[in-house]
C-alpha cells in the first residue's frame, strides 16, 4: 500500500470529489477526527429520524378493560414520512436504537369510580407481552365521584430494524357504566427520534 501525503485535495471547479468506487471501502483508523464544517447528507446520523403525533381535537371513546390503539392522527413533526397518521404507527425506514415516548390523557365522567390505566408502547402489534412490560407504565387512581382527567406517560429505548412498528395501546379500566375517553388537544401524544 502506498500513502499520498498531501494537506487538500480539491475537485475541478463546480464538480463533485469522489474516493474510491462501488464495492470499495474507505477506511478511517482509529483516533482519527472527522471534522464537518460543512452539510454531511446520507450518512443516517442519529437525530435525523424524528416525529411527533399526538390525538387529534376530538376524544377517542375506549371500552373498559380492554387495551386499544390510541389513534395519533396529527402530525406535528414527521422526518421523512416515518409515522403513518392513519395506522397510528411510527416505522424508522432505518435499523438503529431509538427513543419512544407516550402520553395518554383519559377522563371519566357520570361519577363512576376511575380504577387504573396502563399505557403500552407496542412493537410489531405484540401486544400486552412480557417483552413489552419494561415499556410499559401503569399506576392507580381512585375517585368516588364527580369528573377527573389524568395522564399517563410511558418511554423506552428500541432496538428497531428498519421494517419494525410502534404504536400506543391504553387500557383504562373502572367501575359502572361511565362515558371514557381519551383527551386530544395535545394531552395525548406521541414520539420519537433516532439516538444511535
Amino acid at each position: 500500500m502506498s500513502k499520498l501525503f498531501v494537506d487538500q485535495v480539491d475537485p475541478k471547479t463546480a464538480t463533485t470529489l469522489t474516493l474510491g468506487t462501488s464495492g470499495d471501502t474507505v477506511s478511517i483508523p482509529s483516533g482519527v477526527t472527522i471534522a464537518n464544517a460543512g452539510t454531511a447528507t446520507g450518512f443516517g446520523a442519529a437525530g435525523s429520524i424524528y416525529f411527533l403525533a399526538r390525538r387529534g381535537n376530538s376524544g377517542q371513546t375506549v371500552a373498559n378493560d380492554t387495551y386499544t390503539a390510541i389513534q395519533m392522527d396529527t402530525e406535528m413533526e414527521d422526518s421523512g414520512s416515518v409515522f403513518n397518521p392513519a395506522t397510528y404507527k411510527f416505522t424508522p425506514g432505518v435499523a438503529g436504537k431509538y427513543l419512544v415516548f407516550g402520553q395518554v390523557a383519559f377522563s371519566v365522567t357520570n361519577g363512576a369510580d376511575f380504577d387504573s390505566g396502563t399505557i403500552i408502547l407496542d412493537k410489531n402489534d405484540a401486544g400486552y407481552v412480557d417483552t413489552n412490560l419494561k415499556g410499559a407504565s401503569a399506576f392507580f387512581l381512585a375517585r368516588s365521584s364527580g369528573s377527573a382527567t389524568q395522564s399517563f406517560y410511558a418511554q423506552q429505548i428500541f432496538d428497531m430494524d428498519a421494517d419494525d412498528t410502534i404504536r400506543i395501546l391504553f387500557q383504562g379500566t373502572w367501575s359502572g357504566a361511565s362515558s371514557n375517553q381519551t383527551v386530544g388537544y395535545g394531552k395525548t401524544f406521541f414520539g420519537g427520534f433516532q439516538i444511535a
